[in-house]
């Protein structure tokens, strides 16, 4: 799409060349702002930030799980904050190891296959009498590795 005139109606034409065979894949997708002084890329840059953003309050959600909490007191809004913060550095730094470790994977595929992994402790009382961890696949592994995370 590009944008056809500087008024405050929305005017718009597919680009038929450059949306051969999206349709099918992706369907449409429109992008508005109100903000005329801003150029094509970085309107698409913007709306990428955001569902970076998006997507690391999905993990949040399905992964952390923290669920949305009504907060009134300003800590608690502070706390929130700060998880969500937390969630999106976690997220961020598990997508650069996998691009400086050559993984070629989602996000959200790599915690799917972490999350597989289990733990499992047996105790009497006190006294651990053993600890087994579910078998990793080599996928696994190598993210294991390039967190740093030794499996004991």
């Amino acid at each position: 799409m590009e944008k056809r005139s500087e008024s405050s109606t929305f005017t718009w034409r597919v680009l038929a060349e450059k949306a051969k065979g999206s349709r099918e894949l992706f369907g449409y997708h429109a992008l508005m702002t109100t903000d005329l002084s801003m150029g094509l890329h970085e309107v698409i840059g913007v709306d990428d930030d955001r569902d970076v953003v998006e997507k690391c309050h999905e993990v949040m959600k399905s992964y952390v799980k923290v669920r949305p909490v009504r907060h009134w007191v300003p800590r608690r809004v502070r706390a929130h904050i700060y998880l969500c913060i937390l969630g999106y550095f976690l997220r961020q730094l598990l997508k650069l190891k996998m691009d400086r470790g050559g993984v070629e994977m989602s996000v959200r595929e790599a915690l799917m296959r972490l999350r597989r992994i289990k733990s499992v402790t047996i105790a009497s009382g006190d006294v651990v009498l053993a600890k087994r961890l579910t078998t990793l696949d080599p996928c696994q592994e190598r993210l294991l590795e390039l967190c740093g995370v030794v499996p004991t």
